[in-house]
C-alpha cells in the first residue's frame, strides 16, 4: 500500500536523523584553526590552541600569552535514504547548510606556571523535518473495505549540544618532555521527538483520524579530563594523550506520549496521554588514548595519528515507567546505548610553499563505535525497537594558512563521506495499519568551508613555527 511505503521511509528516515547525531564518532567534530584543517591528526605536533583538547602538555611550548578564535566554517551536509519495499523503491533527501561549532581560547601565567582557557561546542546538531500530504485513494484501513482518502502529516525533531568550558596547565619536565592537564566542564542536551498523523475519509460522510506523538529530553552535566605528554626528539616530535571516562555530576531526562485514534468505530476509539519528569538518566563516554607524531620534512611537517576508544557495556540511557496504551498492551520505553571499540588513524601534510603560505591536506577514518543491535533514541516507534545504525566516515580537508603583515588568513575545506545499512521492525499506528519490516540504506555527505583571519596579537604559539616564518625566501 501507499501509505504505508510512505509511512515506512518516514518511519525509518526518522529513526536515522535522530542518530545523525554521531555522537559515537569520535572524530565527527574538530576544533583549532589548523587543527581543523588537518582533521585532528595532531596529538604530537598541535600548533594552535586546539591543543587544549588535543594534546595539553604541547601548552608548554607557549612562549607569550596568546588569544585565538576559531575560523568561522559554514556546513553544507545532505542526507540520502534509499527504502526498498518490495518492487518500488523510494528515496528521501535531506539538506542543510549552517555555521559549525566554534572555540575561543588564550593562554595566560599564573605565578610562573603556564595555563590556557577555552570554550567551544563539542557538538551541536539540530534536525527539523514537516511532511504533509494532500489527500490521496488507497486501502489502507483493515477494517474498511474499498478505497480510503488519506492524508499524512509527519514532525521529526531532535538537538543535540554538547558545551564545553574548560583549564588546562602544562609543565616542562625538561628540554624534550613535557606534561599537561585539561578538565572540561560539560552542559549536555539531547531533546526531540516524532509525531505522525492520518486523517482518513471513507464512506459517505465518515472521517477517521490516527495520531501519535513521542517527545522526550535528557540533560547531563559532568567534567571530562584530558592528559596528555609530548616529548621532541631529533626530527620528529611525539605526543601522547588519555581521555579519561566522563564524569557525570547531574543529570535529569524526560518523556511525553500522546496517542489518539477516533472516528473508527467498533468500540476501537483510542486516547492515550503520559507524561513523566525527573527521570533517571544516565550519560556515559569511555576511556581512550591518542598517539601521533609530527615530522618534520624540510620545512614542510607531516602529522600522522592513531586513536583508539574503549567500548560500553550495555546501559539504560533513561527508562520510562511502565504505561497503559490500549486495553490490552503497556508500554515501558528503555533507551539504552551499547558500544563497542574503535581505532580510527589519520595523516596529515602541512606543505611550506613560501615563507609566508603553508598549504594542507589531510584524511581521517572515522568509525562508528554503535554495536549492531544497538539502540539510541529510536523514538519512531513507540515500542522502542532494536534498531541496527551506525555509520563509518572517511573525512578528507584541504587549505592553506597565508601570513600578511597585518595577520594571517586561513581558508580552506572539510569533506565527509558515509553510509550504513540497516533493519527496523515498525509499528505503524497499531492493529489498523499493521507493522512492516523495512531494509534501508542512509548515505551521508558533508561538506565544510572553513574562512578565518587572525590579527597580529592572535599570535602562533610554537616557539619552533615562528623561527621558520622569521626565514625569508632567497
Amino acid at each position: 500500500m501507499k501509505l504505508k511505503l510512505l509511512l515506512c521511509v518516514f518511519m525509518v528516515l526518522g529513526c536515522s536523523l535522530q542518530l545523525l547525531a554521531q555522537e559515537t564518532n569520535y572524530k565527527f567534530e574538530n576544533y583549532g584553526n589548523r587543527s581543523v584543517l588537518l582533521l585532528g591528526n595532531v596529538t604530537g605536533s598541535v600548533n594552535d590552541l586546539g591543543l587544549t583538547y588535543y594534546n595539553p602538555s604541547r601548552l608548554a611550548l607557549a612562549k607569550n600569552t596568546t588569544f585565538t578564535i576559531n575560523a568561522k566554517a559554514y556546513d553544507y551536509s545532505r542526507i540520502r535514504l534509499n527504502n526498498n519495499v518490495g518492487p518500488e523503491d523510494a528515496a528521501i533527501r535531506s539538506k542543510n547548510f549552517d555555521g559549525i561549532p566554534s572555540m575561543v581560547a588564550g593562554t595566560f601565567k599564573f605565578k610562573g606556571e603556564q595555563f590556557a582557557y577555552s570554550s567551544f561546542s563539542k557538538f551541536r546538531n539540530s534536525i527539523d523535518l514537516n511532511y504533509d500530504t494532500p489527500f490521496k485513494e488507497a486501502d489502507i484501513v483493515d477494517i474498511v473495505e474499498g478505497n480510503e482518502m488519506y492524508s499524512t502529516r509527519i514532525k521529526l525533531k531532535n538537538a543535540v549540544k554538547d558545551e564545553w568550558v574548560g583549564i588546562t596547565w602544562a609543565k616542562s619536565l625538561n628540554d624534550r618532555l613535557s606534561i599537561g592537564v585539561s578538565g572540561f566542564f560539560s552542559i549536555y542536551r539531547n531533546s526531540g521527538g516524532t509525531a505522525l498523523g492520518n486523517t482518513v475519509k471513507y464512506g459517505e460522510d465518515k472521517v477517521a483520524y490516527f495520531n501519535e506523538e513521542i517527545n522526550y529530553s535528557q540533560e547531563s552535566y559532568g567534567l571530562f579530563w584530558k592528559i596528555g605528554a609530548s616529548y621532541r626528539g631529533k626530527g620528529v616530535d611525539f605526543g601522547m594523550t588519555m581521555s579519561l571516562p566522563y564524569w557525570e555530576l547531574l543529570s535529569n531526562s524526560r518523556y511525553g506520549y500522546n496517542k489518539v485514534i477516533s472516528g473508527v468505530g467498533t468500540g476501537s476509539d483510542q486516547s492515550v496521554i503520559a507524561g513523566f519528569k525527573d527521570l533517571d538518566a544516565k550519560r556515559k563516554q569511555p576511556f581512550g588514548v591518542a598517539v601521533g607524531a609530527g615530522i618534520p620534512l624540510g620545512k614542510s611537517m607531516l602529522h600522522l595519528n592513531v586513536e583508539w576508544f574503549n567500548g560500553l557495556n550495555s546501559y539504560s540511557r533513561f527508562s520510562v515507567p511502565e504505561f497503559e496504551i490500549s486495553d490490552t498492551e503497556t508500554l515501558s520505553p528503555d533507551f539504552y546505548q551499547d558500544l563497542k571499540s574503535v581505532v580510527n588513524f589519520g595523516a596529515g601534510a602541512e606543505i611550506y610553499v613560501r615563507h609566508n603560505l603553508n598549504a594542507y591536506v589531510s584524511f581521517s577514518t572515522d568509525f562508528s563505535a554503535e554495536k549492531e543491535s544497538s539502540n539510541f533514541f529510536d523514538l519512531s516507534s513507540s515500542h522502542a525497537s532494536l534498531l541496527n545504525m551506525g555509520d563509518d566516515f572517511l573525512h578528507m580537508a584541504a587549505g592553506f594558512d597565508y601570513s600578511l603583515k597585518w595577520g594571517r588568513i586561513i581558508l580552506g575545506g572539510t569533506y565527509a563521506n558515509g553510509s550504513s545499512e540497516y533493519t527496523t521492525s515498525l509499528n505503524l499506528l497499531g492493529e489498523f495499519l499493521g507493522a512492516t519490516n523495512e531494509t534501508s540504506k542512509l548515505d551521508y555527505t558533508r561538506w565544510r568551508f572553513v574562512v578565518g583571519i587572525e590579527v597580529p596579537f592572535f599570535d602562533n604559539i610554537i616557539p619552533i613555527k615562528k623561527d621558520e616564518e622569521k626565514e625569508e625566501e632567497p
